[in-house]
């Protein structure tokens, strides 16, 4: 009798023990791998817009840049393991500028706008940078010109690395 109620004592605290969720037999649980939304993860800025841009192809001509580049930045962590954190991140960016050229005699194309809004969702490692190139048309002129602006996009914010203007008439 004692060794009947041993057995199933311990027959009872295996089968409690083995039906437990452990890491070994279920390596991956259930809130790994899916993005966690804080609302300490979102960051937003502005970038001024100050500075002298060529027109490649069109021999020395100038245009003067005047604006801002607003953003959001919501970070959206994946916990795939204890020793590597890694962020997904949405930006949002909005470009409101404005490109002038006072030597220019043609009225039409002495002062053009670029207004435009874009959505990107890119991954960004913990300690790194993800370049972002992202294409705006530049409204009024007759010729199809896009400002080209190329963002240094960090798990702590988003910088302007490179802006310059393509003329897409030109083929090279």
């Amino acid at each position: 009798m004692k060794k009947t109620i041993l057995g199933s004592i311990i027959l009872s605290l295996f089968l409690l023990f083995s039906c437990k969720d452990n890491s070994l037999n279920n390596p991956v649980s259930p809130d790994q791998g899916t993005l966690q939304k804080s609302t300490e993860n979102v960051k937003t800025g502005t970038i001024k817009l100050d500075r002298i841009l060529e027109l490649p192809g069109w021999g020395n001509t100038y245009y003067q840049i005047n604006g801002i580049i607003k953003y959001k930045e919501e970070l959206f962590s994946q916990n795939l393991s204890p020793t590597a954190s890694k962020s997904d991140v949405n930006l949002d960016i909005a470009i409101d500028a404005t490109l002038i050229n006072p030597n220019l005699k043609d009225q039409e194309n002495r002062a053009l706008d670029v207004f435009a809004k874009s959505d990107s969702f890119i991954y960004v490692p913990e300690e790194g940078i993800y370049l972002l190139e992202k294409t705006y048309p530049v409204q009024g002129m007759k010729d199809k010109v896009e400002l080209v602006c190329t963002y240094l996009v960090t798990t702590d914010g988003v910088g302007l690395n490179k802006i310059e203007l393509k003329d897409l008439s030109i083929r090279k």
